[in-house]
């Protein structure tokens, strides 16, 4: 896992003063983690091919087996699935701002493929 800072700018909008001006509110500095993009789109990949082929191989099986590799195929899908969901593309020195559970949090664009 790597670990990035993320820090807070103000824009100034066209036609508004360019003098600084105080926040009202004060924004924590909080250290952005993530992990590679590729590494995780692989991960995702993966876990959706491992899901059909459990599929696949419990419609061979009858019984118990079925209904082990059945589950574990939709924990697949679902664990793949929320792997590819997360992959956000952020360009090399831009910051991207994600919402997690009715929390902001910032992305910095470190690295060309961090997903």
């Amino acid at each position: 896992m790597e670990v990035g800072t993320m820090t807070a700018q103000t824009h100034v909008a066209a036609g508004a003063s360019s003098a600084p001006s105080v926040p009202t509110q004060t924004m924590p500095e909080r250290t952005a983690r993530y992990l590679a993009g590729i590494p995780m789109l692989v991960l995702g990949i993966v876990s959706l091919v491992a899901a059909v082929v459990c599929f696949w191989l419990a419609s061979k099986h009858p019984g118990t087996p079925a209904l082990a590799l059945a589950c574990a195929g939709a924990l697949l899908i679902l664990a793949g699935v929320l792997v590819l969901r997360g992959l956000t593309a952020v360009a090399p020195g831009r910051a991207h701002v994600v919402q997690l559970f009715g929390q902001y949090r910032a992305r910095s664009g470190s690295r060309a493929c961090s997903g």
